[in-house]
């Protein structure tokens, strides 16, 4: 994997399309495998502990969809930056999938997780697996699978790393770089004495920083980043705006009103009116409705014939 990221990131991606299909082969094989040993009754009580520490106190477990937050960075990496959407529906599906697989295989084998220290799972349920004497410990090559999904995972994050890393500083050659960030990597994991300061890390902190990342600031940029984006939510309906220039025409025919300017410009002036008006009654939350203020605008912007003037009251 050190070797991939030191000759870029497109290294690193055809090294992940050879280790991602053989970690979600086998987590489908330990499912199907494991059917035999599952007893369907222990997924009772659903509720687990009850509501509030299901739903309430088990939001941690969002950090679970934690990989969300790399199709922030997918756009400059796609040929067609188009099939974002299209991308990143499909790879939440089969997170999802493959995630509801491995709680499953949990699930259905272990009454619960024997003891803190057993913190791979996956590991002893392919302990459960047996074919005879002829297949043994196929636990081994299933931890070997994961080793590599780790090594993937990892490299993955180092060569987006390098990346935002490099466009920060304006590097061109990003090996001596890649060195630095893998020697950090490893420097960094031999800083726990134990393991169990590795768990007391995932539970107290990586879980909270997942979610205050991936889900709270993620989502508020992506809110920002729409609201500076013209959706063209208040351009002029043409067929509208046809029929109100027609309607304003024969008002002026008429002597109904006697402002005699261009009709379209008379009605873009009373659609951005109502737009006004509309915007200061969201935001006063307490405000009555904006419909006689608008009316009463709509008189003093047509000169509307005193005949008229309070015909708008018929429709409060």
């Amino acid at each position: 994997m050190c070797i991939s990221i030191r000759l870029g990131p497109s290294s690193v991606y055809k090294t992940n399309l050879i280790i991602i299909p053989l970690t979600l082969v086998s987590i489908v094989a330990l499912f199907v495998f494991n059917l035999e040993n599952f007893v369907p009754q222990r997924m009772f009580p659903i509720l687990g502990n009850g509501f509030f520490s299901t739903f309430v106190l088990g939001l941690t477990n969002l950090s679970a969809f934690g990989g969300i937050a790399y199709i922030y960075f997918l756009p400059p990496l796609l040929k067609d930056p188009k099939k974002l959407k299209q991308i990143s529906i499909i790879s939440v599906c089969v997170i999802g999938i493959y995630l509801i697989l491995c709680v499953s295989i949990i699930l259905f084998i272990f009454t619960s997780l024997v003891s803190a220290n057993e913190i791979m799972p996956l590991y002893f349920a392919a302990r459960h697996i047996d074919f005879g004497t002829f297949f043994q410990r196929l636990e081994s090559l299933s931890l070997l699978i994961w080793i590599l999904a780790f090594a993937s995972y990892l490299g993955t994050c180092t060569t987006i790393s390098i990346g935002i890393f490099k466009k920060l500083t304006n590097i061109k050659d990003i090996k001596p770089i890649a060195n630095i960030f893998v020697l950090l990597i490893l420097g960094v994991s031999l800083l726990p004495n134990n393991m169990a300061i590795c768990e007391l890390i995932a539970s107290n902190f990586y879980c909270s920083f997942v979610i205050g990342i991936v889900f709270i600031l993620g989502l508020s940029i992506l809110i920002i980043a729409n609201l500076k984006e013209n959706r063209h939510s208040f351009d002029m309906r043409d067929n509208l705006t046809k029929l109100c220039i027609i309607i304003i025409k024969k008002a002026q025919e008429q002597k109904e009103i006697h402002n005699l300017s261009n009709p379209e410009i008379l009605y873009q002036a009373l659609a951005h009116a109502f737009t006004g008006h509309e915007a200061l009654w969201c935001i006063k939350k307490d405000s009555p409705c904006f419909d006689e203020a608008f009316y009463l605008s709509m008189n003093a912007l047509l000169e509307v014939d005193s005949t008229y003037q309070d015909l708008y009251k018929e429709y409060l």
